[in-house]
């Protein structure tokens, strides 16, 4: 497998860009072993630090539980090998997928697999919206589109299994005024979908888990991920949303509104911690003895929002009958 490595790199009547592309495809078939000890030293000193990041690449998106091995490709990374590419030229096609894939596995590297918390994906959000924003300021190119489009799939996917945060509708407004081609029927929906149900239900939870957004999320999230602690961050902006509208509510009216069993979730304890957590717009308490949720001042949602949400709210608990 290494010849084909060699016989690609040196390929001289392909671009760089298609030379890429091939060596993806080459380490997508290696098993995490194989990747890891792929001898960059035999390739000419401007791709050995190119198949790095792309065995970083592979690693992270096909491989993602092999944190040893995830690790060995980052300390390769760190010893240099990538300096003499830190300058992004419109015409090194190199130097550019180095900076700013490095860059974006990078981030996810620091949120999704060293410390994973679940709680802190609008953070990663912005990183990546950062790396958006220094791609256009190189100009348009065929490379940073494809790229671009890469990055706003994966910034799609972290908002809808982020758990709430008083930036998530930047960022969904973000997503609904981009019309960009790089998102399918099916993503558009289940993007509607989320915006317009009154609240997120496990089904439609499972569906955006499950689904596979070709942003190299995909095996990450079903062998690493903590599926209750993502459905925690569904409950948290089904919350909110029912501050949004009402002025208090029992919490076992919760419990009947957002589908979910007492067995299974305490409530009362996941909206105690978004009180201390300041999650709530407004001063949020749990009155213990009548068992109701006090969210404070009278809901700020206009007229036309309030009904709209309370149409979908009985439309909703109707196709449960």
């Amino acid at each position: 497998m290494t010849n084909n490595v060699l016989q690609v790199v040196n390929d001289n009547t392909k671009s760089d860009a298609i030379k890429i592309q091939e060596l993806q495809e080459i380490l997508k078939q290696l098993d995490k072993s194989t990747i890891v000890q792929l001898n960059t030293s035999t390739l000419s000193q401007s791709y050995q630090p190119v198949l790095n990041v792309l065995k970083l690449e592979s690693l992270m998106v096909n491989h993602p539980g092999e944190h040893e091995a995830i690790i060995t490709v980052i300390d390769e990374l760190n010893k240099g090998s990538s300096n003499g590419l830190r300058n992004t030229s419109e015409n090194d096609f190199k130097s550019w997928f180095v900076r700013f894939k490095l860059s974006d596995l990078q981030s996810d590297y620091q949120y999704l697999f060293k410390e994973l918390k679940y709680d802190n994906f609008i953070d990663l959000i912005n990183k990546k919206m950062l790396i958006i924003n220094q791609l256009q300021s190189q100009g348009s190119s065929q490379y940073s589109k494809v790229f671009e489009n890469y990055i706003k799939l994966k910034i799609l996917e972290l908002y809808l299994i982020s758990n709430y945060d008083f930036r998530n509708g930047n960022i969904l407004n973000y997503l609904k005024n981009d019309t960009g081609s790089y998102r399918t029927d099916e993503i558009d929906k289940l993007l509607h979908e989320y915006d317009q149900s009154p609240f997120i239900s496990h089904d439609l939870f499972s569906i955006i888990v499950n689904y596979d957004f070709q942003n190299g999320y995909h095996q990450l999230i079903l062998q690493n991920f903590d599926k209750s602690k993502l459905f925690s961050n569904v409950l948290e902006n089904n919350i909110i949303r029912l501050s949004n509208h009402f002025q208090s509510i029992k919490i076992s009216t919760i419990y009947q509104l957002l589908n979910v069993s007492n067995d299974q979730i305490d409530l009362e304890s996941v909206i105690f911690n978004m009180i201390i957590n300041n999650k709530f717009n407004e001063p949020t308490t749990i009155d213990q003895l009548s068992q109701t949720v006090e969210f404070g001042r009278v809901p700020r949602s206009n007229q036309e929002d309030h009904i709209k949400f309370f149409g979908n709210l009985v439309n909703n608990v109707y196709q449960k009958i």
